[in-house]
């Protein structure tokens, strides 16, 4: 062996070594607790004033997450922006030209209830035609429709207006309500009546999943409008003179208004939802007649009866008015294209929040600036890491997940080949401890089970790595639960995303940077990026 040669074996070596180190771990060491702090600082900073969906400053954190897309080398993956120059610009050789942008622009609805509502009970006898007009937020309440709607229709009492196939219990099995507006209880069968076969048998879901679930079964059978029978509670807060609230977070003269008393939605994706109303027990009671027993019904569904009938000689008349705008929202999009370009790994996070209400910010330190950090750093990793992967991956950062999770739905509604996605990688929430006593190193991780690799790559990466991570893996065949996943589910995407739960400031004006845990949500970020980095390059990961 020549001298030569022997010196530049010892180069090569000190290069693999001393300089450190396999491109997997040169892309780890551009992990740092400054490029993890900087977006969330920046997008969770007052000066964004929540970068609610939809508004000036949803717009800026759309422009610096793609200035920052283009700014670590990604390749652009939005619409096309063509530049078309006057006259002037001419004369000073500019050109007309077209690009690729990293924006991904989409229109929304958003949808507000107006202050007139009209709810009227129509009874017709042989001898007689009686009618019977309810005041708002008195006797009813108006839930967020998808527009102005008028409609008479005969009522159907259905029960809970549940059908749960698991127990048998099928609320809308005997009776039609096709054009007809449904009545129904709140909650579920065996509410009230702990140890009937109907509190046994059907467990869940619970609150606002259950009310989209019931919604979307009457909508099924064909309902015009749904009547809920309201709580005591929830009509306490119709009140036009309440003069105190109080909850753990805030004390006022009045309710504070809230982020949930408007809609927004995709036009053109079937996703209208029908009217629902909340009623008093007052106008239940009219609607159902004097011979109508309440309790002894209840009882009944809760022995899995069905208790459900028509309600003869009653017609319900509504009109429904509301204020609708139209939105301007986007997705950024940017890649490393693979070997393979036409398959890919899309990782993604929502970058919106709640805006600013009664001048309270929602800044989102956790929900969700966390997540675009994660995608940002393991973008620049991936780049610093100098490996083209086998697989094209695509960062995503998703606009209007707050107000319905839009900005993934549109894409995945775009995205001209689903089966050409692998795998999707979500991050929502991935900066705080679940409370005070809480052990901050604890994660989860949500994964599909059929994606098995993403486990043992996680598993194998905590100890390779030692990364003080204590993870609880949490795999379902569908993992949807209410983030951008739900989506990526529904087309049978395997997903995983780590998730750090639950905590007291969540959708609170206190979700703030100073808050955050930087340690842990850095360790997060490094493994996704180690595991990320092995699914792209290395094929045999994926067995």
């Amino acid at each position: 062996m020549t001298r030569f040669t022997t010196s530049l074996l010892l180069l090569l070596f000190l290069n693999l070594t001393a300089f450190g180190q396999t491109p997997k771990d040169k892309g780890l060491q551009t992990i740092t607790m400054k490029s993890v702090k900087s977006p969330v600082q920046f997008l969770a900073s007052d000066q964004l004033e929540g970068r609610m969906a939809g508004t000036k400053q949803g717009q800026i954190a759309g422009e610096y997450v793609a200035s920052l897309f283009s700014f670590i080398g990604l390749e652009p993956v939005g619409d096309s922006v063509s530049f078309k120059p006057d006259r002037y610009q001419k004369l000073l050789g500019a050109e007309k030209r077209k690009t690729t942008s990293f924006s991904q622009p989409f229109q929304a609805i958003e949808v507000t209830p107006d202050t007139i509502q009209k709810l009227a009970l129509v009874t017709t006898s042989d001898k007689s035609t009686l009618k019977k007009e309810y005041a708002y937020k008195a006797d009813f309440r108006v839930t967020i429709p998808n527009g102005s709607s008028q409609i008479s229709a005969p009522v159907v009492f259905v029960g809970y207006g549940l059908t749960d196939e698991k127990s048998g219990y099928d609320d809308f099995n005997k009776v039609d309500v096709k054009n007809k507006i449904v009545v129904r209880w709140a909650g579920l069968p065996g509410d009230g009546f702990q140890n009937s076969q109907a509190a046994k048998a059907i467990t869940g879901p619970e609150g606002r999943v259950l009310e989209r679930l019931k919604n979307k079964q009457a909508k099924e059978h064909g309902a015009l409008a749904i009547l809920e029978v309201a709580s005591g509670t929830q009509i306490s807060h119709w009140n036009a003179n309440q003069y105190y609230f109080h909850n753990t977070m805030y004390e006022g003269v009045k309710k504070r208004k809230s982020f949930y008393d408007k809609r927004v939605y995709l036009p053109n994706t079937g996703d209208g939802n029908i009217p629902v109303i909340y009623i008093s027990p007052s106008v239940f009671s009219d609607i159902m007649g004097p011979e109508f027993q309440n309790t002894q019904a209840r009882k009944k569904a809760s022995e899995l009866k069905n208790v459900s009938q028509a309600v003869s000689g009653k017609t319900i008349e509504l009109a429904i008015n509301t204020r609708n705008r139209r939105l301007q929202l986007r997705n950024v999009l940017g890649k490393i294209e693979g070997k393979e370009k036409n398959k890919f790994i899309v990782i993604g996070a929502h970058y919106d929040h709640l805006g600013i209400h009664d001048g309270y910010i929602w800044n989102g330190a956790d929900d969700n600036a966390s997540g675009v950090s994660a995608v940002l750093n393991i973008a620049k990793a991936m780049l610093a890491s100098k490996v083209q992967p086998e697989y094209t991956i695509l960062f995503a950062c998703w606009d209007g997940e707050e107000r319905g999770l839009l900005g993934s739905h549109y894409f995945v509604n775009h995205w001209s080949n689903m089966d050409e996605i692998m795998a999707y990688l979500n991050f929502d929430m991935i900066g705080r401890n679940a409370g005070p006593e809480a052990p901050d190193n604890q994660v989860t991780m949500i994964y599909s089970k059929a994606f098995q690799p993403a486990v043992t790559l996680s598993k194998q990466h905590i100890s390779d790595y030692n990364l003080n991570l204590d993870v609880s893996y949490n795999g379902s065949e569908k993992p949807d639960s209410g983030s951008d996943n739900v989506w990526f589910v529904k087309d049978n995407v395997p997903l995983f995303w780590f998730h750090t739960g639950g905590q007291p400031d969540y959708h609170q004006p206190t979700d703030v940077p100073e808050m955050i845990n930087y340690t842990k949500m850095a360790n997060i970020i490094r493994l996704s990026y180690l595991d990320i980095f092995e699914l792209s390059t290395n094929p045999e990961s994926w067995k």
